[in-house]
């Protein structure tokens, strides 16, 4: 993960310490817009875990399974997770468990400020991956907002990335 990805990370597996599941049970985590997979491949090779990960673009969920089965081969995951194809938590069917837990880094970019974005990052990721939709780029992570709530288990955690401005709209 990039840098300000790598704190969603840490902040989603210091939930995960301070909220365990009996051993028998390991905790449901569903990474939202898997994009590559770095922030719930991250989450699995610290923890066991029932990972389902959702992704809408089938050429970023390709990219998603490779680095799954490199990972998965190297012996650096403790458990296998589930790929999904489909829009934000749609995939998402019937649950043995609720999830205790939803990650994800959505979408959130604003399509004015695309172009002011470092080249590394407008020049190489794709554009879905980037805009959130609306005026605000707030779409995306607003219905993923609305989504989770209907899903989550009593207790549970939405943890997502956002820009540094949208914040208090989100909360």
């Amino acid at each position: 993960p990039r840098p300000d990805t790598e704190v969603l990370v840490e902040e989603a597996l210091t939930w995960l310490h301070a909220h365990p599941s009996p051993k028998d049970h390991p905790p449901v985590v569903i990474d939202a817009c898997t994009g590559t997979g770095c922030v719930g491949l991250a989450l699995l090779s610290e923890l066991p875990l029932k990972l389902f990960m959702t992704e809408l673009s089938h050429e970023a969920l390709k990219v998603a399974e490779r680095n799954t089965s490199r990972l998965s081969q190297q012996g650096l995951l403790k458990a296998t997770p589930k790929l999904l194809q489909g829009d934000l938590l749609s995939p998402i069917k019937a649950l043995d468990q609720p999830p205790s837990l939803i990650v994800s880094n959505p979408p959130y970019i604003p399509a004015s400020e695309l172009v002011e974005l470092m080249p590394e990052v407008r020049d190489y990721e794709p554009h879905l991956a980037l805009e959130g939709g609306g005026e605000l780029g707030l779409e995306l992570p607003l219905r993923l907002l609305k989504e989770a709530v209907e899903l989550l288990a009593s207790g549970g955690a939405l943890m997502m990335e956002v820009g540094w401005n949208q914040t208090e709209e989100v909360a």
